[in-house]
Parts: C-alpha cells; structure tokens; sequence
C-alpha cells in the first residue's frame, strides 16, 4: 500500500512539475537580462513591503499550483499580510529576496511553534528564479535566523504533489510521519540547522 501511495504522489508531483522550467533555460534567461545570483539581495521584510509581497505571493502560488481556476488574489494576500504584520514580531519573521533592480522575486516566512520549534511557513520564488541556487540562500536564511533565536528544529509541511517537496529533500529534510505511522509525503523536519544554516552567509 505505501509503495502504490509512493507512486501516486510522485506521479502528481511530477504532472505539476511539468511548467516549470530547465536550471538551464532559467540560467540563460537570467543571463540576457544582465541579472547574476550573486546581485540578489537577501533582506527582512517590512511592512512597506505588503503591496509587492502581496503581489509575488498571489503569483507565485498561482505558477505551483496552476491547476487551481480561481487562485487567491493579491488583494487577499494583501490582507493575509496586513494581518500578520500585526502579530508581534518574535513570533514570526518574513524574508524576502529582490534582484538589483529592487523588484522582489522570493520570500521566505518562519514562525515559531507553540511548542518552541521552528517551522517553515512559506517559501516561494518566481519561476524565472528557480533552480539557480536561490531558494537554498532563502532557506538558509531562515535556519540562520532560528538558530540566532536559540532554536535547532524546523518543520515544513505542503501539498504532497507540490514539486518543492523535492527541494526540501535535496535539503537534508527528513520525511515525517502521521500518528499511524505512515508516511507523511508533504512534511518534512530538519533536527539540526546549522548544515542548513550554511547555504546563507550574512
């Protein structure tokens, strides 16, 4: 049974992964328009930010899950965010990434669990800016940050058929598992950041 369930996520996994493009194609598009990792700029997001970040945040969840006919809008997200800007600050944090011209392209969201660990909220880049080596400073940046925070645990959970999850194993994320005991193909932990913390240098 957990072979054919194996079999079944990677399969949506893949059918969903099927817009995005090639490290390749990614890596000579980001070349024609004069734009180098290296000249992305990893920074706390703020509350000047809501308008663009609500804005990536509607697109970016509309290119993962592209199937979805009517996906939130940026006004939602605007909300969304106007909301959790209210929420004190030790609770949760917010990166984002911007290229040089200042436009934002990914963001990263880290809380703190009601139990003390660490979790992985969110974590979104264009499409345009994936598979450059980007999402690990991202992610780096928020292992960086719990662990200035005293914490050494993060968890993240999405759709199993999300293509990130992908990701967070090339990351080191261990696969989690449900009360039963079985497989949880969409959570994943980290109980040690500083390898993780390692991909983003302040």
């Amino acid at each position: 049974m957990e072979t054919l369930r194996k079999i079944g996520v990677a399969i949506r996994r893949s059918f969903f992964a099927l817009r995005r493009p090639s490290k390749q194609g990614n890596s000579m598009r980001l070349k024609e328009r004069g734009e180098k990792p290296e000249d992305m700029l990893i920074r706390e997001a703020s509350i000047d930010d809501i308008p663009a970040l609500a804005e990536l945040h509607a697109k970016t969840w509309a290119e993962t899950y592209w199937t979805v006919k009517k996906p939130p809008t940026a006004e939602l997200r605007a909300w969304q965010w106007h909301e959790q800007f209210k929420v004190p600050g030790n609770s949760w944090f917010c990166f984002v990434l911007e290229n040089k011209t200042g436009k934002l392209v990914g963001f990263a969201k880290g809380i703190v669990e009601k139990n003390g660990k660490g979790g992985l909220n969110k974590i979104y880049l264009l499409q345009q800016y994936q598979r450059l080596g980007l999402g690990r400073l991202l992610i780096g940046a928020v292992a960086h940050r719990f662990l200035r925070l005293n914490i050494n645990f993060m968890s993240v959970y999405a759709e199993a058929s999300n293509p990130s999850c992908w990701f967070y194993e090339a990351m080191g994320g261990v696969k989690s598992r449900h009360a039963n005991g079985q497989i949880n193909h969409g959570g994943y932990y980290w109980p040690d950041l500083h390898q993780l913390a390692e991909n983003f240098k302040p």
